[in-house]
This record gives C-alpha cells, structure tokens and sequence, in this order.
C-alpha cells in the first residue's frame, strides 16, 4: 500500500501522534513484512490501526485514510505424513441364490395360458367343426403337465447345478418335516 507523502498521510504530525506507525510501515508507507492489511481467520483483529484527518474548508475535519496493519498466520504445521491406506475390506461372497417358487394361482394360470395355445388355440377348428373330443382330453392332459412343470422352484440365470440340487434336497427333507401322519383309529 503506497502512501502519497506530500498530502501528509504519515507527515512528522502523525509520526508524532503514533510512534507505532513505523513498527508496521516502511518508510514508503508500504507495510513491512509479517503483516498484512486483510484480516485472516487466525488474526482478525488488528495489532495497528489509524484514520487520517482531512481538514474541511471553515473548520473541521472528516475522516482520511485508513491503515490498519494485521499480524500474518503463521504456516501451518507441516501436515503429518499421509497413512498408509487401509487395507480393502475382503470381497463380501455373491449371497446365494434363492430358488423362485410361484403359488398356486399363478402355477396353474402359467399352466392353462401355455396349454391353451398348445392345444386349443392350434386344434380350435377340430373341435368346434369336426368335434373332436380329444382335443379337450390333450388341452387338459397339458395343462397338468405345465402346473407341476411351473410349481418347482426355480432359478433364475447361471447357476451351478450342485448348489441347486443340494438346495432341492434340502427342500424335500423339510417338507417331510411338516407332515404329521394321523393315526386312524
């Protein structure tokens, strides 16, 4: 920050009045290295701090120029040396899958919609004009056959054909389990 001298804004008046002045300026009025004239988060006040007086034509005077001089922070202590990552946490195992078993309804909807356009939807003609019977007896006999295809469990996608049937006996010796035989009397 330079000061113009020939409108005395550090003039011997001033030097008098504020012997500090020359602990934070030079002489050129720029100021002396340590300090700074923003504040910062570390030093927000001000270790100097003066307001020129401007005389006002017939009497007075209003505020000049203001220097205020602030302590600069101090660097920061060298940050510690950055740790060695930690170690990646171990690859949580793939959760097994879960066979899909549909209910009932749906079994035996998937069931009737498949053999309904295997059969009838294909033999339609056979039976309403030339009264076939066994087209009914083929649409019922498929429908059966896609209930119990579509009422196992299943799984979807790549999986390895151990895990399933060991998943599949699993499942049969539960089933076992809930069945309570009544005795006849």
């Amino acid at each position: 920050m330079s000061n113009n001298w020939r409108y005395g804004a550090f003039g011997s008046l001033h030097r008098r009045m504020n012997p500090d002045i020359d602990k934070y300026f030079d002489a050129a009025g720029n100021l002396k290295p340590g300090y700074s004239s923003v504040p910062s988060q570390q030093n927000p006040d001000p270790v100097f701090s003066h307001t020129t007086r401007v005389p006002l034509k017939g009497g007075g005077s209003k505020d000049g120029v203001g220097y205020v001089a602030y302590k600069k922070d101090t660097p920061a202590a060298a940050a510690p040396a950055p740790r060695a990552p930690a170690p990646a946490p171990a690859p949580k195992p793939a959760p097994k899958p879960v066979p899909i078993e549909l209910s009932k309804k749906v079994a035996t909807a998937i069931g009737r919609s498949e053999a309904y356009q295997d059969t009838l939807m294909v033999r339609d003609g056979d039976y309403v004009i030339a009264g076939d019977e066994t087209v009914i007896d083929d649409f019922n006999e498929q429908t059966e056959q896609n209930i119990k295809e579509a009422s196992k469990p299943y799984f979807e996608g790549d999986v390895d054909p151990k895990y399933a049937q060991a998943y599949a006996d699993k499942h049969k010796l539960t089933l076992g389990d809930d069945f309570v035989l009544n005795k006849i009397a």
